[in-house]
């Protein structure tokens, strides 16, 4: 490339490559990489040397550390190592391979299950709903992030690709119960609380 490259990865999955999960190939020409929520998990089983979770072989074009950043990413499981870096500088923070970062283990994701990633996309285009990568509730994981400039909710942002709380849940009626003869309520009951009382 002629120009410096700009590259922004937010809110993916990477899960059973070969290789690395995320890998820019980037040489000398990265000049900002922001990477972001993201989860790397179970990569690198093709037996190809140095292939992790995160592996990025040189940050070396001209440039500040604090424009190639690593923050509120997961890397789970993956075979020759979670967080690769071949030279150059970066910063990292909050991610789960970092110093202090919480601690966590399989049973803090709902499912890990790659069938789910070739589920065929909705009649509308749109992905389809999965639950691989989403964090349980009271996961260690859940708000131990940093703001990076995305959404999300609670005190701090989640580590890894979604954020809990973000998902609209639509009440479904379930049944209602009318007091006597001459009621002067009606007591309608639905599948989650509502935040009122009408």
């Amino acid at each position: 490339p002629t120009l410096p490259l700009h590259v922004y990865a937010h809110n993916c999955i990477a899960a059973k490559n070969l290789g690395s999960g995320m890998d820019l190939n980037d040489g000398p020409y990265i000049l900002r990489a922001h990477v972001y929520n993201n989860i790397a998990y179970d990569n690198g089983g093709g037996g190809i040397p140095g292939s992790s979770g995160y592996g990025f072989l040189d940050f070396s074009a001209s440039g500040p550390a604090s424009d190639r950043v690593f923050r509120n990413n997961i890397a789970y499981l993956n075979d020759n190592a979670n967080f690769n870096i071949y030279g150059g500088s970066y910063t990292s923070d909050h991610n789960s391979w970092d110093t202090g970062a919480p601690s966590f283990k399989a049973s803090d994701f709902q499912h890990l299950d790659y069938s789910q990633l070739k589920a065929s996309r909705k009649s509308d285009g749109s992905l389809p709903d999965i639950t691989f990568g989403k964090l349980v509730t009271g996961s260690n994981l859940i708000d131990a992030g940093v703001i990076v400039g995305l959404p999300y909710n609670g005190s701090n942002p989640d580590l890894g690709w979604f954020e809990t709380g973000s998902e609209t849940i639509n009440p479904v009626y379930v049944s209602s119960v009318i007091q006597n003869a001459t009621p002067s309520a009606l007591e309608l009951t639905y599948s989650i609380a509502l935040a009122n009382i009408i």
